[in-house]
């Protein structure tokens, strides 16, 4: 759960960003890169519990914080041919839940939320690697160096009330382009966050992560995401 505050009247927002690995969180929808058939949809139902600590702007007279966040999420991904390379676009609705507790101003004090959080759309293509297939070519490909981008989008369509503590939506746009070499075993990201009708931004946050991949086989028939 990745949680961010801001002391504007003790203003609190959530950026529980799906998926997404806009904050660090586990990526709950289909996998960007694996390639599949041209014309392939699915509809991913999944869910996530969160329980831990808040970490709050260390200004706030807020301490002991505590939350447990349910979150259900609605997934639409669709596969498609883009200038002969195969790519996948995917919108996330997701749903929460969350109990909070903690300390403000010396008194113990909870809320109980529910509402619709923002809307994740990611659109990715794989640049090398990955043609656009059929069925049919796609039972005889081998895949081998894959090397893709992607750009997720969070939209500020979530439940927001300035007027409480806290709300599911953000109230801001949060955007993250994406490259990934499945073979050398690296990716990297730069995310960008602004708020609607405001000059205020928050830093760009880049990162880069590398591993060694494990080989593994399989027969001609499967594939995994």
């Amino acid at each position: 759960m990745c949680i961010v505050a801001r002391s504007s009247g003790f203003f609190l927002v959530f950026a529980m960003c799906v998926t997404s690995h806009i904050c660090q969180a586990q990526e709950l929808t289909p996998r960007a890169y694996v390639v599949t058939p041209v014309h392939s949809s699915a509809i991913i139902l999944t869910y996530s519990f969160d329980n831990g600590s808040i970490l709050f702007d260390p200004t706030l007279p807020i301490t002991n914080s505590t939350g447990k966040l349910n979150i259900a999420i609605f997934s639409y991904y669709h596969a498609f041919n883009l200038f002969g390379r195969s790519a996948n676009i995917t919108a996330s609705l997701p749903y929460a839940v969350g109990h909070f507790e903690g300390n403000v101003n010396g008194a113990q004090q909870g809320i109980y939320r529910s509402g619709l959080m923002d809307s994740v759309f990611r659109l990715a293509v794989n640049i090398k690697g990955g043609p656009a297939m059929s069925l049919q070519d796609f039972l005889l490909w081998r895949q081998k160096m894959i090397l893709g981008a992607s750009l997720k989008i969070v939209a500020p369509t979530g439940q927001y009330d300035a007027t409480k503590l806290v709300t599911p939506g953000t109230n801001r746009w949060a955007f993250k382009p994406e490259w990934v070499s499945l073979d050398a075993g690296a990716t990297g990201s730069l995310t960008r966050m602004e708020e609607p009708g405001s000059s205020r931004r928050t830093p760009s946050l880049f990162h880069i992560t590398s591993y060694l991949p494990a080989p593994t086989r399989f027969s001609s028939r499967q594939w995994v995401q």
